[in-house]
């Protein structure tokens, strides 16, 4: 799993099926979930603001760009990138590291 705290933001990428189910399944229902849009595979992101406030969208940019960067479409010009607030994205219960959602997501590009 990659972890880095940037602008008072805990950034943490889950680099395979199962540190994807554990980052949806153990983070705080308040952080931010990303992943890449157009139903790709990628990695999870998640991004939790260590002072409470709200997400910005320079963390959510840099966030994605990273999950980019560890997919398989890092050679891509330019991803689409989805987000939603963890609290609507549910974890499978028959598919490791896949999730659904309860709520259309933002989608930023990368």
């Amino acid at each position: 799993m990659y972890i880095e705290i940037k602008d008072n933001h805990l950034i943490k990428i889950g680099r395979n099926a199962k540190e994807n189910d554990d980052l949806v399944k153990n983070s705080l229902k308040t952080c931010l979930w990303l992943h890449l849009g157009d139903q790709m595979t990628s990695p999870h992101g998640i991004i939790e603001n260590l002072t409470g406030n709200k997400i910005n969208k320079n963390i959510i940019y840099y966030t994605g760009c990273l999950i980019k960067k560890f997919s398989k479409y890092k050679d891509l010009k330019l991803v689409s990138i989805n987000y939603l607030e963890l609290e609507f994205v549910k974890p499978s219960v028959s598919h490791l590291g896949m999730v659904s959602l309860m709520k259309h997501p933002k989608s930023i590009l990368c």
